[in-house]
C-alpha cells in the first residue's frame, strides 16, 4: 500500500474510488430504506430479495455487454458514450410512457 501511494498519479484514483462509494451509499441506503417503508412487513424480505437478485443480473448483464463491446474494438471512452446513450433513451422512453 505504501508503494501505491508513493506516486501521486494514484492519489486520483483513490479519490475516484472513495468519492464512487460516497455518492452509491447516498442513494443505495436511502432506496432500500425507502423500500422497507413501503413495503407491507409479510412481504419485506421477497421485496429485498428480489431487488438483490434484479440487481446481480444487471450487473452480470452490464459486464457481459462491456465485455463485447471491448471484444468488438471499442475503446473506452467509447463504451461510456454508449452506455450514457442508453441511459439518455432509456430515460426518454420512461418519460414518454408515463405522458
Amino acid at each position: 500500500m505504501g508503494a501505491f501511494l508513493a506516486q501521486t498519479a494514484h492519489w486520483r484514483v483513490m479519490a475516484d474510488l472513495f468519492l464512487l462509494s460516497l455518492f452509491a451509499g447516498l442513494y443505495s441506503v436511502p432506496m432500500y430504506a425507502l423500500i422497507q417503508l413501503r413495503s407491507v412487513p409479510t412481504h419485506r424480505a421477497r421485496i429485498i430479495a428480489a431487488n438483490n437478485i434484479l440487481n446481480a443480473l444487471f450487473m452480470i448483464a452490464s459486464s457481459l455487454i462491456v465485455g463485447a463491446l471491448l471484444g468488438a474494438g471499442f475503446t473506452i471512452p467509447q463504451v461510456f458514450f454508449v452506455h450514457r446513450d442508453g441511459q439518455c433513451r432509456g430515460g426518454d422512453l420512461y418519460l414518454s410512457s408515463r405522458a
